[in-house]
This record gives C-alpha cells, sequence and structure tokens, in this order.
C-alpha cells in the first residue's frame, strides 16, 4: 500500500489516541497491582492482630475459669468442714444433755430440780455414778463398735450402688465420729460416692480435703488419681494434668500413678 502525504497526516491523530490510551493503561495498571498488593498486606496484619486478641481472651477466660473452679472446690470443701463441725457440737449438747439428765433427772418448767448441796460434792473430772444404774456413756453416745459398724453399713451400701443411702450413712459418721479412725476413708468413700452420683464437684471437694487434711494416709494416691479424674470430667484439662503429674512425682512406684501416666497420655493425644 502506497500512502501519501495525505494519508500519513490523516493517521497521526489516530496513532496519537491509540498512543495515549494503551500508554494509560500501562502506567496504570502497576499502580493499580501496589495498591492491591497493599491492601492485602493490610488485611493480613490485621487479621493477625484479631488472631492474637482471641488467643489473649482464650487465655484470659480460661484462667479465670479455673480460678473460679478453684474457688468453687475450696468453698464445697469449706461448706463440708463447717457442716461436718456443727453437726458434731450439735451431737455433743445433745450427749452433755443427756448426761445431765441422767445425772439430776429431767428438769421440768414450773419447779426444776437442782441438787442440794450434799448430792454435789465432787469435784469436775470425778467419774459420777448414776443411781441405781451403770456409769453414763461417754460423749458422742457411742463407741468404737458403733463407729465401725455405720462405716461398714456406709460402705455397702456404697458397693451395692445405694449412692443416696452410702452418701447419708458417711456424712451420719462424720456427725458422730468427728474424730474417728476412719476419717480419712469416710470422706474419700463419701467422694466415690458424690462421683458415681455425678456430683463430681463435691466429690472433688472430698478427695482434695483428703489430701490436705490427711497428706500421710495411705489413701492419699487414690485420692489424688480421682481429683484428676474429677477435673478431666469437669473439663479441667490443666488441673487434672497438674495433679497427675503431681501423683507421679510424689508416688511414682504406685498403681496409681501407672494410671495416671496412662490418663496424661489420653490428655496429651
Amino acid at each position: 500500500m502506497v500512502f501519501t502525504k495525505k494519508t500519513c497526516l490523516m493517521l497521526v491523530p489516530l496513532l496519537a489516541v491509540a498512543a495515549g490510551c494503551y500508554g494509560g493503561k500501562m502506567i496504570k495498571m502497576p499502580i493499580n497491582a501496589e495498591l492491591a498488593y497493599l491492601q492485602v498486606d493490610t488485611l493480613r496484619v490485621r487479621q493477625e492482630e484479631m488472631i492474637k486478641a482471641l488467643r489473649d481472651l482464650t487465655d484470659q477466660m480460661k484462667a479465670e475459669r479455673e480460678a473460679n473452679l478453684n474457688n468453687r472446690v475450696a468453698t464445697q470443701s469449706t461448706l463440708n468442714d463447717l457442716e461436718a463441725s456443727l453437726a458434731a457440737l450439735v451431737n455433743k449438747i445433745d450427749a452433755n444433755a443427756q448426761l445431765l439428765t441422767s445425772v439430776f433427772g429431767p428438769a421440768t418448767i414450773n419447779s426444776p430440780a437442782r441438787p442440794q448441796p450434799s448430792e454435789r460434792n465432787s469435784l469436775p473430772g470425778d467419774s459420777i455414778t448414776v443411781p441405781g444404774g451403770d456409769n453414763p456413756p461417754p460423749a458422742g453416745g457411742v463407741g468404737l463398735e458403733d463407729s465401725e459398724g455405720v462405716y461398714k453399713s456406709a460402705y455397702m451400701d456404697l458397693t451395692l450402688g445405694n449412692y443416696s443411702l452410702a452418701i447419708q450413712g458417711f456424712k451420719n459418721y462424720l456427725v458422730k465420729f468427728p474424730g474417728g479412725l476412719k476419717l480419712p476413708e469416710v470422706h474419700y468413700y463419701l467422694g466415690e460416692s458424690y462421683y458415681a452420683s455425678d456430683r463430681h464437684l463435691e466429690a472433688v471437694g472430698e478427695f482434695q480435703y483428703v489430701i490436705r487434711e490427711f497428706p500421710d494416709s495411705r489413701i492419699v494416691p487414690a485420692a489424688m488419681l480421682k481429683s484428676g479424674i474429677c477435673y478431666s470430667t469437669l473439663e479441667e484439662r490443666t488441673l487434672a494434668e497438674r495433679v497427675f503429674r503431681e501423683l507421679i512425682a510424689k508416688y511414682p512406684d504406685t498403681e496409681e500413678a501407672q494410671r495416671a501416666r496412662l490418663a496424661l497420655e489420653e490428655l496429651e493425644g
């Protein structure tokens, strides 16, 4: 094709327009890409900040939850102690009232019976003989054989699955025999009864009581193991792991420690 001078002059504006359009696109494309990259980087930074904030909030909530659970366990244990102490005090008051009644006879409202001076010549601490009868029973109203019977009866209810009766029986022991020889076992099996009744918070309170108040008892490793199991059931993994590790460290050669190792593997797996 032969381009005349006139044709060339006509093509010049068209080429200029075309060059302007494509040149603008070539210039704008890198600018738009850079802005897009900046926006992506900004979004990424914001996302990381949000993730960090969520993690911090999760850790804070977890710590508060553990603290609340520990407070609830401590409160439940304290309430159990107060209940046992109050019941023991009431029991002693009743026993003293029975003792006074057996010595001085029942009092009446209108004319209370008062012993004559000649009848009150014994010193405090002397044994008092009831006229026409044997010496009064010791404070508490029951003896060692009675305490063993109450314990065995409650334990039998536990083994038979009568958990409500077992709880009542073990509590009855704590009321009647606050200084009994079976206190560690009673608190432990009371915890077992609570655990079998799905009352895990009350159960762990009893197990922790055994650990705290009877550190030399042979039943402490079992109480630690059951505490960890209760915490695990309550979905308090950190507390469960802590108890299991303490059990393994203090009693490494016991069967309870071996079970604690298996429980730790399950938690970590």
